[in-house]
């Protein structure tokens, strides 16, 4: 083997520190309604930095600008690092518009029934 091979990654990104498990996290489009959201596992050492997700992102997400900025869903909060991402949280992606109110992700069950 060569040295190369010896400190090369493996397929799938850098190795997992031993009992961390990937953050799933779902993404909504900002203001569209229509948009499921696009869930992502988000391994520990996979993207150094927001920027890179946000990259990222760009690609899952369409957006005309790419994905320039990320939201909470209820109260619109800037997200400004990975720390703030939680484990099974959904998160709105914008690019330089503000965030649009409303509700992202699943409806609670009985929802679509007590609208009619």
């Amino acid at each position: 083997m060569s040295r190369l091979e010896l400190h090369a990654c493996p397929p799938g990104g850098p190795a997992q520190e031993p009992g961390q498990r990937p953050r799933l996290i779902t993404f909504y489009k900002n203001g569209d309604r229509s948009f499921r959201g696009k869930a992502v596992r988000i391994p520990a050492r996979r993207y150094l930095s927001l920027e890179a997700l946000l990259a990222e992102l760009s690609r899952w997400v369409p957006l005309a600008n790419g994905v320039r900025r990320l939201y909470s869903p209820r109260g619109g909060r800037a997200i400004r690092s990975l720390a703030e991402l939680r484990d099974g949280h959904g998160y709105v992606c914008a690019a330089f518009e503000p965030f649009r109110g409303g509700r992202y992700g699943p409806e609670p069950p009985g929802a679509a029934a007590s609208r009619t």
